[in-house]
């Protein structure tokens, strides 16, 4: 894998829980870039 790959990788799954998270919980403040 490239390096862009593994980047685009990992931020889906941040988002991936970030957006999980919020659906459960509302944390998505807890989540700030």
């Amino acid at each position: 894998m490239q390096e862009s790959n593994i980047g685009k990788y990992l931020k889906y799954l941040t988002l991936k829980k970030i957006v999980k998270c919020e659906d459960s919980c509302g944390a998505l403040k807890h989540y700030k870039p």
